[in-house]
């Protein structure tokens, strides 16, 4: 009887190691992501300025060797108003904020845009 249940077990063990090995295969198959894990709320225009660079950063169509404070979207970046938009899109995301389309028109610069969220979200300059 107990050779009955050592087999049994033994079974259930390498059926359990082989339904193992099938889920660290698919988990091995799904591509990493990085994750952000950052206050909304910024506390001083260092942070500010860091996280602007990095949204700027993460969008494919800007030359990093370009981007400056002072580099404008449109002349020194090449870019059109959709790609704006886009960028606006994704400030508005990374700061929890709205910015409304009149005052996008005016936002020109990494500079301008840092000066704005300060100004939004109350940081003394």
């Amino acid at each position: 009887m107990f050779k009955v249940v050592r087999t049994a077990a033994r079974g259930l063990s390498v059926s359990a190691r082989a339904s193992m090995l099938s889920r660290q295969a698919v988990v091995a198959q799904i591509p990493k992501v990085s994750v952000r894990f950052v206050s909304p709320m910024a506390t001083s225009i260092q942070e500010v300025s860091d996280r602007v660079f990095y949204v700027l950063s993460c969008f494919d169509k800007i030359d990093q060797s370009k981007l400056s404070l002072d580099s404008r979207f449109d002349k020194d970046l090449g870019l059109d108003s959709l790609d704006t938009t886009e960028i606006c899109l994704q400030i508005e995301e990374e700061f929890i904020l709205e910015i409304s389309v009149e005052q996008a028109d005016y936002l020109l610069t990494p500079r301008e845009m840092i000066d704005y969220i300060c100004d939004r979200l109350d940081i003394i300059h």
